[in-house]
């Protein structure tokens, strides 16, 4: 099976059901087609994994020899792929509401040559241009290094940059 496009969807994730693994229900789609389901009850065992209607185990034997040689991951490389999928999923919804609530701009530090986040409360979108006016006037070194007002993919990759 060519695998040229590989997206993690229509995920549910249960915080409280996480114990030692994450409690969550979600399909695999290879080349734009709902291929697997996959699932963990959250207890400390490994994903559980179902074909969908036109595909077969195969489909998943197929997959995870292709995570093992793109990943070099050989253990559960399925359920390792999926997690990460999950975590940046769950981490995106966080930077989400964190962005409605505050202004997040990137500070260099060039003396331990570093960046860091710093934040201001957010008043509404309605305060936005004010608040461009208060960078421009008070802080020019951050205008353009505001999350808040670049696209989300571009905000995704800064903001994973400097907390990572």
């Amino acid at each position: 099976m060519q695998i040229n496009k590989l997206e993690l969807k229509n995920i549910t994730y249960y915080e409280q059901g996480s114990e030692e693994t994450p409690c969550y229900n979600a399909d695999i789609f290879i080349n734009g087609k709902k291929a697997i389901h996959v699932s963990n009850n959250g207890c400390g065992g490994c994903d559980n994994q179902y074909p969908h209607k036109n595909f077969t185990f195969q489909t998943i034997m197929d997959l995870q020899d292709y995570l093992v040689k793109k990943y070099k991951e050989e253990f559960e490389p399925i359920d390792s792929w999926c997690h990460d999928r999950l975590y940046e999923y769950l981490d995106k919804k966080i930077l989400k509401k964190e962005l409605q609530k505050k202004y997040l701009c990137v500070m260099q530090d060039d003396y331990k040559d570093e960046r860091f986040l710093v934040s201001w409360k957010r008043r509404g979108k309605d305060f936005d241009e004010s608040f461009q006016k208060y960078l421009v006037a008070k802080e020019p070194d951050l205008v353009g290094k505001c999350l808040n007002f670049l696209p989300f993919d571009k905000a995704w990759k800064i903001y994973e940059e400097v907390t990572s």
